[in-house]
């Protein structure tokens, strides 16, 4: 562990420097050296992250050396690349969204088809392994079936999250995947119905992202107790700061999504998942379509729900079949 003189003589500072000089400093060694992937700025940056550590009271003994960050792949050490990802993944998400915005634009244009319909299923969601793509799930087929003026609905699927400790799809695939999170809550993705876990839910409906239910849910409650009572859906109540929302809508407690993990009861349309939360999104442009659809959907649940297909195990022996990371319409 390097000694407080040691720390101010690579950070290049006096024996009197202030907590404020340890941060400006560092602020401006950081911007000097970002963008660079040569070895001896890495080791640059190791100094200078150390030295800050130390002087500003953060500094804690490294963990033992893993043995696998220490072999090389394409050329750099596996720690290597975690550095570069670090300090550049920033920039990378940004970028990829510019993209994948332009070429959801291209598309668009390109077709002259627009969507009309699109719930997106965020977190540990699977597939069953005969579906091959979205137009091949049961939920579509409901739907379609429920709405035929729907000419182009589609279902984007983007797995986030892992199985205990186990990563489950390739990192790649999970970047896409929050990048489309991201665009959704920003609206540049203009998605409908949000199908989540618990997880996604907690951190969305933080910020504001879900229009209240609490009329839907009388309307279901009163046309179809027993989702309820005998399927077990449950009202996921909630109070958005009024900040994030519009002037008088903010500040009151109301219902955000409806809970239907207790029976997976979606497991019987191919969308498999231990937590399913509905939402309806803000920045949906047919708020009015979106909610008829789930009404649609939850009220017909007699004729679709299949309680024979069970429910999915807490600990699966066997990693399941993944959903795509999202699909083409």
């Amino acid at each position: 562990m390097l000694s407080r003189k040691e720390a101010l003589e690579i950070l290049n500072l006096p024996e009197d420097a202030s907590i404020y000089d340890v941060e400006r400093r560092y602020t401006l060694i950081s911007k000097s050296l970002r963008g660079k992937d040569d070895e001896e700025t890495f080791k640059r940056i190791d100094q200078v992250t150390m030295a800050y550590d130390i002087l500003t009271g953060r500094y804690e003994p490294p963990a033992p050396v893993d043995p696998k960050m220490e072999k090389e792949v394409f050329g750099k050490k596996r720690k290597d690349w975690k550095n570069i990802w670090d300090y550049g993944k920033v920039p990378f998400f940004i970028t990829l969204a510019v993209v994948i915005l332009i070429v959801v634009i291209i598309y668009q244009v390109a077709t002259n088809e627009p969507i009309d319909f699109q719930l997106s299923a965020f977190g540990r969601f699977y597939k069953r392994g005969e579906v091959l793509d979205e137009k091949d799930y049961k939920l579509m087929d409901v739907i379609r079936e429920q709405n035929p003026d729907l000419k182009h609905p589609i279902i984007t699927l983007n797995y986030i999250g892992k199985e205990g400790d186990q990563q489950v799809v390739d990192p790649q695939a999970e970047v896409g995947a929050m990048v489309k999170r991201m665009l959704m809550a920003a609206g540049a993705e203009k998605v409908d119905i949000a199908l989540l876990d618990k997880d996604q839910y907690d951190s969305l409906v933080k910020e504001g992202l879900f229009l209240p239910m609490d009329d839907l849910y009388n309307k279901l409650s009163e046309e179809k107790p027993e989702l309820f009572t005998t399927y077990a859906i449950k009202p996921c109540y909630y109070t958005v700061s009024a900040e994030l929302l519009p002037e008088g809508e903010g500040g009151q407690e109301h219902i955000y999504a409806l809970d239907l993990s207790e029976k997976q009861l979606l497991n019987s349309l191919d969308m498999v998942g231990r937590e399913q939360y509905l939402a309806l999104v803000y920045h949906s442009e047919n708020r009015s379509k979106s909610q008829e659809i789930l009404e649609k959907l939850l009220l017909s649940i007699d004729s679709w729900y299949d309680p024979t297909l069970g429910l999915m195990e807490a600990e699966p022996k066997v990693t399941p079949t993944l959903m795509p990371s999202s699909t083409n319409p």
